[in-house]
């Protein structure tokens, strides 16, 4: 009988610890499902958060359409060019930056609808500072090559420089051509015939979502030194 009852008070100490071993290995995976699923539900937010941006970054008419080489079908009217915020509001720019600098003969211009508001084109010049002026210095300046009475086109505009150019920014007189006049892709155009695109951009105004230039910059584009 003594043996029995040590024996039955040695398995009860078993038993517990096996339940405890249970219990302490379903709360494991409990926690690790709910970590899981919480991993899982934030980078689902993130991934859709992002793409929610990139499909704003490029919307219709915005700045970003004007990046990269042209992919507007024909000519018209079309939300995959950049137009300005308002039909013939104001003088508009844009200010393209490209992968490298380069020393260009020509500036090609992809115009897709209601064209010939191009009157110049200059180099860019950042400052080094808030404080400092942006500098231009002119490339080209005259009539746009695509008449204002043709659908669109290609200008190609001419350039003299011995110098590196990795800015470019387009003058338009939009006032003076009615309509929005929409610009697809914007090229520096290498002596061997070479073209290289735009890789990123900025703008006086944008139908779509636009982005000014960055703070750093913006007080040197109130006072510009053209020479």
């Amino acid at each position: 009988m003594d043996g029995a009852r040590l024996s039955l008070s040695l398995d009860l100490p078993k038993r517990r610890r096996r339940r405890l071993s249970v219990r302490l290995s379903t709360l494991f995976w409990l926690v690790l499902v709910i970590a899981l699923g919480v991993g899982w539900a934030s980078d689902h937010w993130r991934l859709k958060h992002q793409i929610a941006s990139a499909q704003g970054e490029r919307s219709g008419w915005s700045v970003w359409q004007v990046v990269g080489p042209p992919n507007t079908l024909g000519f018209g009217d079309k939300r995959t060019a950049w137009a300005s915020n308002t039909r013939d509001g104001q003088a508009e720019w844009l200010v393209l930056e490209f992968p490298r600098a380069v020393v260009p003969v020509a500036i090609v211009v992809h115009e897709t609808h209601c064209p010939g508001a191009l009157i110049k084109a200059t180099r860019v010049e950042y400052p080094a500072s808030k404080a400092s002026v942006a500098k231009e210095r002119l490339l080209w300046e005259g009539v746009d090559p695509v008449p204002a009475s043709d659908p669109g086109g290609i200008a190609r505009l001419p350039v003299t420089t011995h110098e590196s150019v990795q800015s470019v920014k387009l003058h338009l007189d939009s006032v003076l051509v009615p309509g929005w006049n929409e610009i697809d892709a914007v090229a520096l155009e290498m002596s061997d015939g070479g073209l290289i695109w735009s890789s990123s951009a900025y703008a006086s105004s944008s139908y779509g979502k636009n982005r000014g230039l960055p703070l750093m910059h913006i007080s040197g584009f109130d006072v510009i030194e053209t020479y």
